[in-house]
Formats: structure tokens, C-alpha cells, sequence
């Protein structure tokens, strides 16, 4: 996985307002329930069920939900990959043993 900074990742998923619709570990704000929660993303064998899970794919569906699975509730936010990369970073940090 790129070098991610997991900090910035969290500061991130509360600008880009993802806790809205996902519930996250230690991100201030509403912890929706439309989607599901991101908290143990890192053990999971698929991303949104379409996506093995690998940094490079969770990078992918964070940018590119849409085009990834076009049936996808998720909007495209317009996520950069850095953001995405840090993003990432945070998710996968959720979890110590990845």
C-alpha cells in the first residue's frame, strides 16, 4: 500500500462527510446506517462485495464507486488519491492486525 498518513485519513472521512452514510471509529459527527460500518473493514474478505480486499482496490472503490459497481449506493465525492491513499490508511489502521 502507498505510505498513507492514517491522522489526515481520519480529518478526511469527517471533511468528505462519509460518516453521514457509514458509522466510523473516532470520526466526529453523525454515524449513519446507511451504509455499513467501516469499523472492521480490514477484516473483511470483500470491499462492497465486489472488490477483493487489497489497499490498491479500497483505494479504487473510495474513488471510484460508482464506475466500480455501477448498482452502488455510494456517490462519487471526488476523492483524489492522496486523500484516498490516507483514507485507506486510516481504515486499515482500525484493524492491528493488518
Amino acid at each position: 500500500m502507498p505510505a498513507g498518513d492514517a491522522e489526515q485519513g481520519r480529518e478526511l472521512i469527517r471533511q468528505y462527510g462519509c460518516s453521514a452514510c457509514h458509522a466510523v471509529p473516532n470520526v466526529a459527527g453523525p454515524q449513519g446506517t446507511t451504509g455499513p460500518s467501516l469499523a472492521h473493514i480490514a477484516e473483511q474478505s470483500y470491499i462492497a462485495g465486489v472488490l477483493t480486499n487489497t489497499p490498491q482496490n479500497l483505494i479504487t472503490w473510495i474513488q471510484f464507486p460508482q464506475e466500480v459497481d455501477p448498482q452502488t449506493a455510494m456517490p462519487h465525492v471526488g476523492v483524489s488519491y492522496d486523500d484516498a491513499v490516507d483514507i485507506a490508511a486510516y481504515l486499515y489502521s482500525l484493524d492491528s492486525d493488518r
